[in-house]
Parts: C-alpha cells; sequence; structure tokens
C-alpha cells in the first residue's frame, strides 16, 4: 500500500499554538454542527414537560436546606471570634 501525500493537506503540527489553533478549529466545527441541528430538530417545542420544574425544584431543595447548617456554622464561628478568651492556666490534678 502506498501512501500519497495530498498537497491540499497541511502538515503535521508539532508546536503549541498549532495544536491549540486545529482544536479550536475542531471545536467550532462541533458546535456550528450541532447548533444547527438542535436548531432544525425541534427539541424545545415540549419545554421540558413534567421534569424541568422537578429539576429546579430539586435544586431549590438542595439551596433551601443547606442554609440552616450555613447559618449554624456562621454563628458559631461568630460566637467563637467575638466571644472572651479564656486563659487555661496550669492546672494539678
Amino acid at each position: 500500500m502506498v501512501v500519497k501525500n495530498h498537497t491540499n493537506r497541511s502538515p503535521p503540527v508539532d508546536n503549541e499554538e498549532g495544536v491549540m489553533k486545529t482544536t479550536a478549529i475542531a471545536l467550532i466545527a462541533t458546535i456550528a454542527t450541532a447548533t444547527t441541528a438542535f436548531g432544525a430538530s425541534g427539541a424545545a417545542i415540549d419545554e421540558g414537560g413534567f421534569f424541568a420544574p422537578l429539576f429546579l425544584a430539586f435544586g431549590a431543595a438542595i439551596i433551601a436546606f443547606q442554609t440552616v447548617p450555613a447559618i449554624m456554622l456562621m454563628g458559631s464561628m461568630l460566637k467563637g471570634l467575638f466571644s472572651p478568651k479564656v486563659e487555661e492556666g496550669a492546672t494539678t490534678h
């Protein structure tokens, strides 16, 4: 099998700038293709149905339930920060 050198292709790039440029071009091509596919598919016609509000409510519940421990932790930190320091002397038992 003979491998032909195609003159219309760019040579392999070994430097970092060329690799980043190639990666950026590939990413742009992928995003452009996916955008066209999503635009033509009508994927947003049903607007998520039942699961989108359920997902948002679940996220809101997580945030709401995490505020209670956060407030308790903040109160403990402020109490420890502003309470008078108690010096512990050497005690003999």
